[in-house]
């Protein structure tokens, strides 16, 4: 057994030879919090013996790929991507070759049912509600939920083989990837024919992604994100102190991706229509959001029309399911009464307003300002 071996592990087969189908069928290869860097680099060297025997072995290229990300080396990980073949990213921020692979199969068998219908290309900034309206549009307007990216909202970089997959065979976008030259160098060489932009008060966005990490305990995959291995030394703080040290770390990135996909929008995504929604909106009326969706993607709103009860009632059982799945998730930080913010995070918020200026094309941040 490779050092490290165990839950999540490559593992090895009988004469020492890894076993490819232990990392097929793990789910969280990398990024549950159990993982540490010692099983990373015993996933890393039966990776690269497979590789010397077979350069084209789909396993290891996706352990390299995941092993990439992990340090925190983004190209390499698209590169490794690459080599496994796949053509479509699966959505889940989680490497898992098994779960992939059926994610593709599933998403490629069902391609003849929407023949004809225009991709939903939505990337959004995370905690914008983004995973509700995927998953009403996935439920109730048969579309499959997929990603062209992979990493974070941060590191996030856009494979070109899984966005033509996307381009010409659809389904439903539910992607955070970044505004960064690279990304936006790509979509220009193949752009969607209509992108939404989910976007969210980064102020907001940024106390429930705090709240999100805590309660999931997603401390290393979101430490790595804000430049550090992990952040679950943070727990030792009380709540007041862990919530602002997170809003610190959190809100910067966050106010940057926005500002860096509404400077694009601004400027012109050549050969792309692009339409901004808003989470507070969302929150006021989701099936009014849903129908204004579709009517961007599509022309008409059949699946979500606003006057059809039954409609109505699948969208508002789907919100109360998923609100209790992750408890408060969807429903923290509604914007309907200002955070309460320290002078530190004011200062935060202030330093945003000046060098983010796309930002005030949807947010006032100076709103926040005591």
């Amino acid at each position: 057994m490779a050092e490290g071996a165990g839950p999540g592990s490559m593992g090895q087969a009988a004469g020492g030879a890894p076993d490819p189908g232990a990392a097929s069928r793990s789910p969280d290869l990398i990024y549950g919090n159990a993982v540490t860097w010692r099983q990373a680099a015993a996933y890393e060297r039966e990776a690269a013996a497979l590789l010397q025997r077979d350069p084209g072995n789909q396993l290891a290229n996706y352990v390299m790929a995941a092993i990439a990300e992990f340090s925190g080396d983004l190209v390499r990980m698209e590169a490794f991507l690459e080599r496994t073949g796949l053509r479509i990213g699966m959505d889940i921020d989680e490497y898992g070759l098994g779960l992939h692979r059926g994610t593709e199969r599933s998403y490629f068998e069902t391609l003849e049912s929407r023949q004809g219908r225009r991709p939903y290309f939505i990337l959004s900034l995370p905690k914008s509600s983004s995973t509700f309206l995927c998953a009403c549009i996935r439920d109730f307007g048969g579309l499959p939920r997929v990603r062209v990216s992979k990493g974070s909202f941060v590191t996030g970089r856009i494979l070109p083989s899984w966005l033509r997959t996307f381009n010409r065979n659809g389904g439903v976008l539910h992607d955070h990837a970044p505004a960064t030259p690279e990304n936006l160098r790509k979509l220009q060489a193949d752009p969607p024919a209509k992108l939404l932009l989910l976007v969210r008060d980064p102020v907001t966005a940024a106390l429930s992604l705090g709240d999100y990490v805590v309660r999931e305990e997603m401390d290393k995959f979101f430490g790595r994100e804000a430049g550090e291995v992990d952040l679950s030394y943070l727990r030792q703080l009380d709540a007041p102190a862990r919530r602002s040290a997170l809003f610190q770390k959190f809100f910067p990135p966050l106010a940057a991706w926005l500002d860096g996909w509404l400077g694009a929008a601004g400027q012109g995504l050549e050969g792309c229509e692009v339409s901004v929604l808003k989470f507070e909106e969302v929150v006021q009326d989701s099936l009014l959001a849903l129908s204004r969706i579709e009517a961007f993607f599509e022309g008409d709103n059949r699946r979500f029309d606003r006057a059809d009860d039954r409609v109505r009632q699948d969208v508002a059982a789907l919100f109360d399911l998923m609100r209790g799945r992750v408890q408060r998730t969807i429903t923290d930080y509604r914007g309907k009464r200002p955070a309460l913010l320290t002078d530190t995070e004011q200062e935060l918020v202030w330093r945003a307003a000046r060098a983010c200026p796309n930002l005030a094309q949807v947010y006032d941040l100076r709103t926040h300002l005591g």
